[in-house]
């Protein structure tokens, strides 16, 4: 368990409430307090802010969609696959 445990679920918990209720991606409070309070390298808190944010927000939210009708599945898988070779090409740039 990381020192600052306590600090950083208040981060979560702060970024998962702004997110919900102005629609803004967490990345954009998580990402400049890992970098400034944390001191994280900016890489760093880029990536560890997608790894949190992967499950809670992706996951629900397709569930969420899906339960409510509104997701179209298979542009979904289409805009997916483009999406992956988007991020690795991105990513090696």
């Amino acid at each position: 368990m990381p020192d600052n445990a306590l600090g950083l679920l208040i981060l979560g918990i702060a970024a998962g409430v702004l997110s919900g209720m102005f629609g803004i991606g967490g990345g954009v409070v998580i990402v400049p307090v890992l970098a400034t309070l944390f001191a994280f390298e900016l890489r760093n808190a880029i990536a560890t802010s997608l790894g949190a944010l992967m499950m809670p927000v992706a996951i629900l939210a397709v569930i969420a969609y899906y339960r409510a009708g509104m997701l179209r599945v298979m542009t979904a898988v289409f805009v997916s696959a483009g999406l992956f070779s988007g991020v690795a090409l991105g990513a090696a740039i």
